[in-house]
């Protein structure tokens, strides 16, 4: 949710967090390219059955779509991707 609302204080903090609790940067960083490869195909679904996704996900995603430009999300997914972190 501080990905999405693009909150980088509270991103940045929960990021220290979850390292301290003994996640890997790798789960952090494979969860937070979950959450934008959800933004970009609800930001074109007309529905959660579209998307792929839950009604709850999709709602709760939708409020945050508006904060981020397509291309900046596409831009994200393409980094993830050119490092080799995973394959469409």
């Amino acid at each position: 949710e501080a990905l999405a609302s693009r909150d980088k204080k509270r991103s940045w903090g929960l990021f220290h967090e979850l390292l301290d609790s003994g996640f890997s940067a790798e789960e952090i960083i494979h969860t937070l390219f979950w959450q934008v490869k959800t933004m970009l195909s609800i930001s074109v679904s007309k529905n959660a059955t579209d998307a792929g996704v839950k009604p709850f996900v999709y709602s709760k995603t939708k409020k945050y779509i508006n904060k981020y430009s397509i291309d900046y999300l596409n831009l994200w997914l393409m980094l993830y991707i050119i490092l080799g972190k995973e394959k469409i």
